[in-house]
């Protein structure tokens, strides 16, 4: 009796232990990682405590943040942003794609590698988008802007329609174009 109670629980064991190998596996294949390692992972969107989630600090370019994800693929470290939303229709926004190129920046000086692309993953579709030499420049001199803006105390100008955008944002206090 005894020998049947130890073989029913270990089979029992074996059977959940295989059931969330399953589970952890299909998640994976859900969630349509690139090919490679996984580096870091925003740990707030996901209960994966054993891939902490890395704060990245640029004092060169004034920037920090943390990508929702870092893979190591064979093309090499390429961050990886998640929107909820379904993809724009024409693409990724501005917004995003400035978002995405900070973040490889913080992941060239972090790493000290170079980042040949980074992934822009939405509800529906993923945007592999390559760092090349255009769009490195377009973002330092948005940053270059940015920090200008800041030096002159300059108000952003609103560029959209959307309340829900101004009530979201953070010169909303101080904004006299706010909806």
């Amino acid at each position: 009796m005894v020998i049947f109670a130890a073989v029913t629980l270990i089979c029992a064991v074996v059977a959940w232990a295989l059931w969330t190998q399953r589970q952890a596996r299909q998640a994976l294949r859900d969630a349509q990682l690139p090919a490679g390692e996984l580096v870091s992972i925003d740990t707030h969107r996901v209960n994966l405590e054993t891939l902490k989630q890395q704060n990245l600090y640029s004092a060169r370019y004034g920037l920090s943040g943390r990508p929702d994800r870092i893979m190591r693929t064979p093309r090499g470290i390429v961050p990886v942003e998640l929107k909820s939303s379904a993809a724009p229709r024409t693409g990724p926004h501005e917004a995003q794609l400035a978002q995405l190129f900070a973040y490889c920046l913080l992941l060239e000086e972090h790493y000290q590698i170079t980042v040949r692309e980074g992934i822009i993953e939405y509800s529906d579709r993923a945007f592999t988008i390559p760092f090349d030499d255009q769009r490195r420049k377009w973002v330092l001199d948005l940053i270059a802007e940015v920090i200008e803006a800041k030096r002159v105390q300059a108000e952003p100008g609103r560029s959209h329609q959307h309340a829900g955008r101004c009530r979201a944002c953070g010169f909303r206090d101080g904004c006299s174009e706010a909806l």
